[in-house]
């Protein structure tokens, strides 16, 4: 494991690695092979001997120090799932499908699949949209409601020595002054 050309061979592939974990793994190889002892190397790493030499054997064999595929649980969401899913949100707006939502939330897209028999969490749709590349938008404050803001702002005043709760507050003055705009929000995906 001594040789010049190997060390260059891991100094290349620890610049080019993405992953730390195998990143770390090939570091480790790389002192091996410019004389660090066996134990240090694992004092250094913080793992036991013994996971060192695996590394040495993983190397040997494969050529990679990349982690394995782990099993688990399949996904609840089959191909033409996310394929509905992704239309769905392309798509854009929910009424056409009988719902009664002005955007597309993770509830909205739970109900609409629901429809269609489709059972998961809205988690799940949350991860497979984020997987997607979708993006959550949060409703925007239009800019020509500064009036109605600052007439909110000043009943805040008025009301705090009051020691009123912050929502009801919000429930107070919030509430018609925002409803009239449409509000811009929702998971947006490119087609």
């Amino acid at each position: 494991m001594h040789s010049k050309k190997f060390s260059k061979t891991l100094q290349g592939l620890i610049r080019k690695c993405k992953d730390a974990k195998e990143r770390e793994r090939l570091r480790a190889l790389y002192a091996l092979s410019i004389g660090y002892p066996l134990s240090l190397v694992s004092d250094i790493f913080t793992v036991d001997e013994g996971t060192v030499y695996r590394w040495v054997d993983r190397w040997k064999k494969n050529k990679s120090l990349s982690d394995l595929p782990k099993m688990g649980r399949p996904g609840l969401l089959k191909d033409e799932d996310k394929e509905l899913l992704r239309e769905l949100v392309i798509g854009g707006d929910p009424r056409k499908f009988g719902l009664e939502a002005d955007f597309w939330s993770t509830k909205a897209l739970r109900d609409c699949l629901g429809q269609n028999d489709i059972r998961v969490s809205q988690e799940t749709i949350r991860r497979c949209l984020v997987e997607m590349g979708a993006v959550y938008l949060k409703p925007e404050a239009d800019k020509s409601r500064n009036e109605s803001i600052d007439r909110i702002m000043e009943g805040r005043k008025v009301l705090a020595p009051y020691r009123l709760n912050p929502r009801t507050l919000s429930l107070i003055f919030d509430g018609p002054a925002f409803e009239e705009q449409p509000r811009k929000a929702g998971w947006v995906l490119e087609k």
